[in-house]
């Protein structure tokens, strides 16, 4: 399927937060510490790591590359990534089971910004909720993790990191078009008031 995208011009991008009613509402204390240059946080230890020193089988894809790749849905860019199996259960939108190395979606675990995240009445993550281009980088732990996170984790881990709203008010206003009539729109707005970030999107 080819879809074409449309950004509104001097937009621009803000954060993601926790799924409600379909719409993405988040409110984040601004935190002094910053990680040293070259280190990123690995979701295997919950430590901040240098990815080409961990031991785990981890897997980083930064914001550069979800650009890069110009995909709507966070199935599509698991897509070729190794390890990883989705099961789509309908067309774009609908439900998806997202596997890794041959165990249950219920056994995978999902964090977004350090919170579990799953459906309440089918046990795994609404994938087509989470809006791609709020994201910032995506961590994939492979492996089992029930040590650290439970026995969510007997396949490994999912953590997704969110923008974080910029200083001042921002608005973006994005739509994309396919094939077989597709459409796609969204909107967000964030911002920072002192210490404390916001960001809507729908």
């Amino acid at each position: 399927m080819d879809f074409h995208v449309y950004r509104a011009p001097g937009w621009q991008r803000s954060g993601l937060g926790l799924l409600l009613a379909g719409f993405n509402v988040t409110a984040l204390a601004q935190g002094d510490s910053k990680l040293g240059s070259g280190a990123v946080v690995i979701t295997a230890t919950r430590t901040p790591e240098l990815a080409e020193e961990t031991l785990s089988a981890v897997t980083v894809i930064d914001s550069q590359e979800i650009a890069r790749r110009q995909v709507l849905s966070l199935e599509e860019l698991f897509q070729g990534e190794a390890g990883i199996q989705i099961n789509n259960n309908g067309g774009l939108g609908k439900v998806s089971s997202v596997y890794l190395r041959g165990t249950e979606a219920e056994e995978v675990l999902v964090l977004v910004d350090g919170i579990r995240m799953g459906s309440v009445s089918l046990g795994t993550t609404a994938f087509q909720y989470l809006p791609v281009d709020q994201i910032d980088h995506v961590e994939i732990v492979r492996g089992p993790r029930s040590s650290m996170y439970g026995s969510e984790a007997i396949g490994g881990v999912i953590q997704i990191f969110t923008r974080r709203p910029a200083d001042g008010f921002r608005s973006e206003a994005n739509a994309a078009t396919g094939s077989h009539s597709t459409q796609s729109y969204a909107g967000a707005l964030s911002g920072q008031a002192e210490r404390l970030g916001y960001s809507v999107s729908a």
